[in-house]
């Protein structure tokens, strides 16, 4: 029945919890050359870097999580719904920060926009910028538009510095992109 919200009728028990996990390989070896290495364990989905760090080596990864730390069944089992905000720190796993939203509201995908005129190249630059992603109200069924300021220790924690209604619902799930300077009125 797809009157019913999935959030309303899903047996989480019955899925596997994703991670987030590094893996260290050679590909000229063909083989791994550490033991993968779990970052986080929060139901990590969508995960995000800044563009300009794509395929190079980065320190923070931006991702949706599950609204609490679900427990892990006996069985493997056991997820939570997407209901927060991670910033996975690669180099200190531990320093994990979360952002919950209220339980009613859903993540869509995290993207990444470094502030005006700062280089995320440059060393202690990377985390310069804000997260924007879309939060469906599943009570609602209205959705919003949120910034998140992530730059330094504790930044994502104190939650969004902006929050703006959309004119339309858009339900959890929808991927999103950001494009610097383009808009309706300059295609």
């Amino acid at each position: 029945d797809y009157s019913v919200p999935l959030w309303e009728t899903a047996n989480l028990d019955d899925y596997y919890p994703a991670k987030y996990v590094r893996l260290t390989v050679d590909p000229q070896a063909e083989s791994m050359v550490a033991p993968p290495q779990t970052l986080s364990k929060r139901d990590p989905e969508f995960p995000s870097i800044p563009t300009a760090l794509s395929a190079k080596a980065h320190r923070y990864a931006y991702t949706v999580g599950s609204h609490i730390q679900y427990p892990t069944l006996r069985d493997g089992k056991g997820k939570g719904l997407a209901g927060s905000l991670l910033k996975i720190d690669t180099a200190r796993p531990n320093r994990e920060e979360v952002y919950e939203f209220l339980p009613h509201e859903f993540v869509g995908e995290p993207f990444f926009v470094a502030k005006r005129g700062v280089d995320i190249t440059q060393p202690g630059c990377e985390d310069k910028g804000y997260l924007v992603c879309y939060i469906a109200n599943g009570r609602d069924l209205t959705t919003d538009l949120v910034i998140l300021d992530v730059e330094g220790p504790g930044a994502l924690e104190r939650g969004p510095v902006a929050r703006l209604r959309v004119p339309t619902y858009i339900p959890p799930g929808l991927h999103g992109t950001f494009v610097e300077g383009l808009s309706f009125e300059n295609p």
